[in-house]
């Protein structure tokens, strides 16, 4: 959603695109935001949603049980919690990699044997551009 909103230079991907570049964590208060228009979006087409990577915080988690009391009463809530060793996510997070086209962000695996894996060595399938590996903070110290 968060590259969706950059792309289109909503107000949301303006903010969103300068707390990245300015090297900050977008805040809670924006991705509720961002969260609260989507959800209204889809629920207005009576789609499923997944919310994948939100909550992240407990700020968020919060927000989100608000939104859900308040605006989104009939909002049904089904949690799906995945138990992964950390080794393994840190495997997965080291091999992903992303085009380098902002209007696409098509996202790979360069993981022995995985199928989201380029047919092409670190050139996107989609439309041909260089494939990065995003910027990462090490949490082991």
């Amino acid at each position: 959603m968060c590259r969706k909103h950059i792309a289109e230079q909503t107000q949301v991907g303006k903010a969103i695109d300068f707390a990245i570049k300015s090297g900050k964590l977008i805040s809670d208060e924006l991705v509720t935001s961002m969260i609260e228009q989507s959800l209204q979006e889809y629920l207005e087409k009576s789609l499923v949603i997944i919310l994948d990577g939100y909550p992240r915080t407990v700020a968020q988690a919060r927000q989100l049980a608000q939104l859900l009391e308040t605006k989104f009463k009939n909002v049904r809530l089904k949690l799906v919690r995945f138990n992964v060793p950390d080794e393994v996510l840190i495997e997965r997070l080291s091999e992903r990699y992303i085009c380098k086209n902002q209007n696409c962000q098509a996202v790979y695996s360069l993981l022995s044997g995985s199928q989201q894996a380029p047919k092409h060595d670190l050139t996107c399938d989609r439309c041909g551009q260089p494939l990065y590996r995003r910027k990462t903070i090490s949490l082991l110290r």
